[in-house]
């Protein structure tokens, strides 16, 4: 028997095998092969995008072809049809993207000669390729201190790693100024294969790696996931984080420490099924020779900011309204930042009102000498509403920029929003770009924040985006002051998130809303997980505000998504609801032993207790706004009244997805040839819907219907 079994893995090892490209974008032909004890190695593809590697025995026709691919690689291949067919159906489609700079390609050599000089010959000519560099041991190509200096006066946004035994697809550097959209993406790899050895790296369909998406997945060995991203064959990383030596050795010797740290670091890691790479032979990780000591790259955040600078007037003249309460410290570092403008200091005026701010801000503000046109109002502690409202009443210029005392604006900022008034009808409202870097924290709440904020403004620059009242982040916004006289000012009732409900009544008054990116803005809070949580309880306060003065946007509110109006919070609610003093005890030390745990057993233990405590930090907001669960419940029942507006998806006729801007609720349904196959609610623990978060339900329910693979074939269109 052991002989038998012997003699059938002699056969198999030197029996002929042949690797084929299957495209499931053409037609599929059948495969025949000459020799029946031969082995197929089909890599399954959708246009660029690599699905898989089946391995078949003997010839096939297309019938059993297909059969073979939905037995084994059924599931990613549905994924992948199916959401490129949703993507298209609610015309989802990429901007228009600026071609950048070329990318640099640096390869590691480790055979030279021929092989060399035909993989150089071969990256040159991909599209979105730029400069070629070699590097490698014996004296082939450049040594990693001059390849330094050479990545550090590119232009290049970003430098694709690869090795002289490979083969990269003609779409591996396609499309990456799009991706470079996302300020936290680091790094971007992709299927890697040297057949007819197993895949070096295959995770199926595209999927976008970070801290925040394994916490939330109960995922955070980033250890081990780098080390199962790692392909020296196939690696694109952001230019800033191989410029120095250092940098670069760790990306060429050891890029599992790389990955590695750009995820601790809260980053991103995109795998994207057509940045496909094939190899002759696999590199082992340890391209160089020599030993010596890794370094820790460094990893700055966020990237890809870099706007351009207006250098003169280009627009109606403005008044810079700026609130604040005891940040002496923040108000001097903006007012600098406010000098050194790019455009005429004479163009725009500051108006600076002290809410009651006892650190000295006051009397540090008036021993500043500055070349600013600047004016300093002081009142009793009455909140940032009526701050903003005294700041705009005592402007000069109809044109009022309001910016957060926490906030560093760019060189340009003063005037992009300039720019983007001149000529504007009065309805229009300027948002600009705010870029979050907490000061001084690595911990997983400050990437938590971060992370929220930077899709915040992403989605805002998406061509497809649908803006509503919640886009109206105040802290960096511009517009006309008739607009504010026709929709009504800020609610000096409302201590917090006085924007969110004056963005409301914009909407409803008829504003339009617009993103100017150049408008850049540099967000740096202090604060921590203790401050976070009391800003999510004074958020649960401000949702049931909300919901009173605005029913109809009740259902998209997270208080109407905890329940119904019978049972309007789950059990373990229910118990922080009845047991305030429990709750505020758990509030008091949770951050505490959130730090100690992260410190010493790592964000696995540390991430569980931080979703408890926002949910505890809601559910005490909600009592102090509610006394009772019955009174709760009348509430939900009454904001569950309204009807919601159905929007229908058809996969078979693509159509623009849009949303009323005054909010409500919408209940989104995706058909197929007039057949349900799934259906979603807003209802999100924010008042946006976040497209990441609608397409993961909607796959959910669409995979369950487990479509034919024939049937989803005919979704997508055949070249």
């Amino acid at each position: 028997m052991g002989h038998a079994r012997r003699d059938e893995r002699t056969k198999h090892r030197h029996a002929v095998s042949r690797t084929l490209r299957v495209d499931l974008a053409r037609p599929l032909m059948p495969i025949d092969v000459a020799d029946r004890d031969a082995s197929v190695y089909l890599v399954v593809s959708h246009g660029p995008a690599v699905l898989g590697v089946v391995l078949c025995d003997g010839p096939l026709s297309s019938e059993c072809l297909l059969a073979q691919i939905e037995g084994r690689l059924g599931e990613r291949v549905a994924e992948h049809l199916l959401r490129l067919a949703l993507r298209r159906a609610v015309l989802r489609t990429p901007a228009t993207a600026d071609p950048g700079s070329p990318t640099t390609v640096v390869i590691a050599s480790r055979h030279g000669g021929e092989q060399l000089q035909r993989t150089a010959a071969t990256v040159a000519s991909l599209p979105g390729a730029g400069r070629v560099l070699l590097t490698g041991p014996r004296g082939q190509g450049l040594p990693l201190r001059d390849l330094a200096r050479s990545l550090e006066a590119e232009r290049s946004t970003w430098v694709a790693f690869t090795t002289d035994a490979a083969t990269p697809e003609p779409t591996w550097l396609t499309d990456l100024p799009e991706e470079a959209a996302d300020s936290l993406l680091a790094c971007l790899t992709g299927f890697t294969a040297a057949p007819p050895a197993a895949p070096r790296l295959d995770l199926g369909t595209r999927r976008v790696l970070s801290t925040v998406s394994l916490a939330d997945d109960g995922e955070l060995d980033s250890q081990a996931l780098a080390e199962r991203l790692t392909a020296p064959e196939n690696l694109i990383v952001r230019r800033e984080l191989v410029s120095s030596e250092s940098g670069l050795r760790t990306a060429i010797e050891h890029p599992s420490q790389l990955l590695h740290h750009v995820l601790r670091e809260g980053f991103r890691v995109v795998y994207d099924p057509a940045r496909a790479v094939f190899a002759d032979a696999y590199a082992p990780t340890d391209l160089v020779t020599r030993r010596r000591r890794r370094a820790r790259p460094r990893v700055r955040a966020p990237f890809a900011i870099a706007p351009a600078v207006a250098r003169a007037p280009s627009g109606p003249p403005l008044s810079v309204v700026i609130p604040s309460f005891n940040r002496r410290d923040d108000l001097l570092r903006l007012l600098a930042a406010l000098e050194r403008q790019a455009i005429p200091q004479d163009a725009f005026e500051v108006v600076i009102v002290l809410d009651g701010s006892t650190d000295g801000s006051h009397a540090a503000l008036r021993g500043r000498e500055s070349p600013l046109t600047c004016r300093v109002l002081d009142q009793p502690n009455r909140g940032v509403a009526a701050s903003r409202n005294a700041g705009i009443r005592a402007a000069t210029h109809d044109i009022v920029v309001n910016l957060d005392d926490d906030m560093v604006p760019a060189p340009g900022f003063v005037a992009a929003h300039a720019s983007a008034h001149r000529g504007a009808d009065p309805s229009y409202v300027a948002v600009g770009r705010a870029v979050t870097q907490p000061l001084g924290r690595a911990d997983l709440w400050s990437l938590y924040q971060r992370a929220e904020w930077e899709d915040h403004y992403r989605r805002k620059a998406e061509p497809e985006h649908s803006w509503s009242y919640f886009d109206f982040s105040v802290g960096n916004t511009s517009l006309h002051r008739s607009l504010l006289d026709r929709a009504g000012w800020f609610d000096e009732t409302m201590r917090r998130h006085d924007d969110q409900e004056c963005g409301v009544r914009l909407v409803g008054a008829g504003a339009r809303l617009g993103l100017r990116e150049d408008a850049l803005a540099w967000h740096l809070p202090s604060a921590g997980l203790r401050s976070g949580l009391a800003h999510v309880r004074a958020q649960a306060r401000f949702d049931v505000e909300l919901a009173r003065r605005h029913p109809r946007l009740g259902p998209t509110l997270p208080l109407t998504s905890m329940g119904s109006g019978d049972r309007p919070l789950s059990t373990q609610a229910q118990a922080v609801f009845r047991t305030p003093i429990l709750a505020g005890l758990a509030l008091d030390h949770g951050p505490w032993t959130v730090h100690v745990l992260e410190r010493a057993l790592g964000r696995t233990w540390s991430a569980p207790l931080i979703r408890r405590l926002t949910a505890t930090a809601y559910v005490r907001g909600l009592r102090d706004a509610v006394p009772s669960l019955s009174e709760l419940g009348q509430l939900v029942e009454q904001l569950d009244a309204p009807a919601a507006d159905r929007v229908r998806v058809e996969l078979t006729h693509p159509a623009p997805l849009v949303f009323d801007p005054a909010g409500g609720p919408v209940e989104l349904h995706v058909t197929l040839d007039d057949v349900p196959l799934a259906a979603t609610s807003r209802h999100e623990p924010i008042r946006e819907w976040t497209w990441d978060a609608l397409e993961r339900r909607l796959m959910e329910q669409m995979l369950a219907a487990r479509l034919p693979l024939e049937r989803l074939l005919r979704l997508s269109p055949t070249v």
